[in-house]
């Protein structure tokens, strides 16, 4: 960190904290805005993390998705309040309910770089989003050699 560089965190429920980094870039919501995001820094090889946040009555929902070498590799959601980021789902299903709030135009996408993406998997152990696999079936396709209605009978 450079002299002078003030480093805020966002308190977790464990005492620990979430770096926060250098804000790069703030994306309002849109059905396409979470996905364009991520592909773009996919192209870029980008570490860091995509927060969300979206205001709810007397509190604020946050989700971090945690992005390394371009990978969507974890998530973390949970709400913001007085007391603190309490976080309420991990995983799976913190990027589900994440990805839902970028939906709405009222929400906001931040881009964090230039932090320990390491630091936050550690904290988040159960955190890590298991991408599944694509199985690829290759089917053979049989020919047959012989031509016509009949194949199994010769030429009369």
């Amino acid at each position: 960190m450079g002299r002078g560089q003030v480093i805020r965190r966002v308190s977790n429920i464990n005492g620990g904290s979430i770096p926060e980094g250098k804000v790069l870039s703030t994306i309002h919501g849109s059905q396409k805005a979470l996905e364009l995001s991520i592909e773009k820094l996919k192209k870029f090889g980008f570490s860091g993390y995509v927060l969300t946040k979206r205001r709810r009555g007397d509190y604020t929902s946050l989700g971090y998705l945690v992005i390394r070498d371009g990978v969507l590799v974890a998530a973390v959601y949970g709400r913001q309040n007085d007391s603190g980021f309490v976080p309420t789902k991990i995983g799976e299903e913190g990027l589900k309910l994440a990805w839902g709030d970028t939906y709405e135009p009222e929400a906001i996408l931040e881009v964090h770089g230039r932090l320990d993406v390491a630091a936050i998997l550690q904290m988040y152990p159960g955190s890590s989003i298991v991408k599944a696999e694509k199985k690829v079936i290759r089917r053979r396709t049989r020919f047959s050699l012989a031509w016509g209605e009949e194949a199994g009978e010769e030429g009369a």
